[in-house]
């Protein structure tokens, strides 16, 4: 098994039923930005929300079948650039970049959302 191979998969971390507030800090966006998203990705049948069965205030996201299907299909992709990317490295060097590109990854997992930007009207 080769470097690429190593890494997660998307698909395979996918955690069903999280909030639209879960979701946003993950993604490191705004709630508000992420509920946007939910709602562009529910309308396209990507996702579907359902009330929370204990809290029922709270939406849960989860994918599709169809949602799934793309996110298998973007993983593929990912893995085809990663391969291509790490074709031209040695064994070490593609272990080195891999291993700084988790480190970079990690650093970002720590970081905040930025704040949402002012709209600005023309007077």
């Amino acid at each position: 098994m080769g470097p690429g191979r190593a890494r997660s998969r998307s698909s395979d971390k996918q955690e069903p039923g999280l909030s639209g507030a879960a979701l946003a800090r993950r993604s490191m966006v705004t709630p508000q930005t992420m509920s946007s998203v939910l709602a562009n990705l529910e309308g396209r049948g990507l996702v579907e929300r359902r009330p929370h069965p204990v809290h029922q205030h709270i939406l849960e996201a989860r994918l599709t079948r169809t949602g799934h299907s793309l996110v298998r299909r973007a993983d593929e992709v990912v893995q085809e650039i990663e391969d291509r990317l790490l074709s031209r490295l040695g064994e070490d060097e593609a272990k080195t970049f891999l291993a700084q590109l988790e480190l970079c990854s990690q650093a970002l997992g720590t970081a905040r959302p930025a704040p949402e930007r002012p709209t600005t009207r023309s007077h």
